[in-house]
Protein backbone atom coordinates (compact mmCIF):
# COMPACT_ATOMS: atom_id res chain seq x y z
CA UNK A 1 0.00 0.00 0.00
CA UNK A 2 1.03 3.62 -0.90
CA UNK A 3 2.35 5.64 1.97
CA UNK A 4 0.84 9.16 1.81
CA UNK A 5 3.11 10.65 4.46
CA UNK A 6 6.32 10.02 1.61
CA UNK A 7 6.43 12.03 -1.29
CA UNK A 8 7.63 9.89 -4.04
CA UNK A 9 5.75 11.48 -6.70
CA UNK A 10 2.95 8.28 -7.06
CA UNK A 11 -0.59 9.20 -7.89
CA UNK A 12 -3.60 7.44 -6.18
CA UNK A 13 -6.45 6.62 -8.68
CA UNK A 14 -7.03 5.02 -12.11
CA UNK A 15 -6.26 6.71 -15.55
CA UNK A 16 -8.27 5.35 -18.52
CA UNK A 17 -7.05 4.97 -21.76
CA UNK A 18 -7.96 3.68 -25.07
CA UNK A 19 -6.42 0.81 -27.32
CA UNK A 20 -8.19 0.05 -30.52
CA UNK A 21 -7.89 -3.28 -31.43
CA UNK A 22 -8.95 -4.57 -35.42
CA UNK A 23 -10.58 -7.78 -35.05
CA UNK A 24 -9.25 -9.94 -38.44
CA UNK A 25 -12.08 -12.78 -39.00
CA UNK A 26 -10.49 -15.59 -41.17
CA UNK A 27 -10.36 -18.88 -41.47
CA UNK A 28 -7.19 -20.57 -39.88
CA UNK A 29 -6.00 -24.47 -40.27
CA UNK A 30 -4.58 -23.67 -36.33
CA UNK A 31 -7.93 -22.80 -34.11
CA UNK A 32 -5.10 -20.99 -31.61
CA UNK A 33 -3.82 -19.27 -34.82
CA UNK A 34 -6.28 -16.68 -34.07
CA UNK A 35 -5.46 -15.73 -30.44
CA UNK A 36 -1.99 -15.77 -31.42
CA UNK A 37 -2.35 -13.17 -34.11
CA UNK A 38 -4.42 -11.07 -30.58
CA UNK A 39 -1.82 -11.29 -28.19
CA UNK A 40 0.87 -10.37 -30.38
CA UNK A 41 -1.14 -7.32 -31.57
CA UNK A 42 -2.71 -6.54 -27.76
CA UNK A 43 1.24 -6.72 -26.82
CA UNK A 44 2.25 -4.55 -29.48
CA UNK A 45 -0.49 -2.24 -29.06
CA UNK A 46 0.57 -2.00 -24.72
CA UNK A 47 4.33 -1.13 -25.31
CA UNK A 48 2.94 1.71 -27.93
CA UNK A 49 2.00 5.01 -26.39
CA UNK A 50 -1.26 4.58 -27.62
CA UNK A 51 -2.87 4.61 -24.62
CA UNK A 52 -1.21 7.28 -22.88
CA UNK A 53 -1.90 9.60 -25.83
CA UNK A 54 -5.75 8.70 -25.84
CA UNK A 55 -5.73 9.24 -22.13
CA UNK A 56 -3.58 12.78 -22.26
CA UNK A 57 -5.91 14.01 -25.91
CA UNK A 58 -9.25 13.05 -23.90
CA UNK A 59 -8.20 14.92 -21.10
CA UNK A 60 -6.97 18.24 -22.75
CA UNK A 61 -10.57 18.06 -24.97
CA UNK A 62 -12.43 17.90 -21.60
CA UNK A 63 -10.75 20.77 -20.00
CA UNK A 64 -10.79 22.37 -23.48
CA UNK A 65 -14.17 21.61 -25.02
CA UNK A 66 -16.07 19.98 -21.97
CA UNK A 67 -18.25 17.01 -21.57
CA UNK A 68 -20.53 17.29 -24.60
CA UNK A 69 -17.40 17.32 -27.16
CA UNK A 70 -15.44 14.71 -25.46
CA UNK A 71 -18.60 12.15 -25.83
CA UNK A 72 -19.72 13.21 -29.34
CA UNK A 73 -15.62 12.69 -30.32
CA UNK A 74 -16.05 9.57 -28.71
CA UNK A 75 -19.06 8.74 -30.39
CA UNK A 76 -18.05 9.14 -33.87
CA UNK A 77 -14.51 7.40 -33.39
CA UNK A 78 -15.98 4.17 -31.94
CA UNK A 79 -19.58 3.81 -33.38
CA UNK A 80 -19.31 4.96 -36.80
CA UNK A 81 -15.55 4.42 -38.03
Amino acid sequence: MMDSSKSNGAKWGNLIGYIILPFHIAMHNDPLEYIRQGKRTTERKKTSLEAVFTYWSGNLIVNLFGMKVWFLLRYISICLL
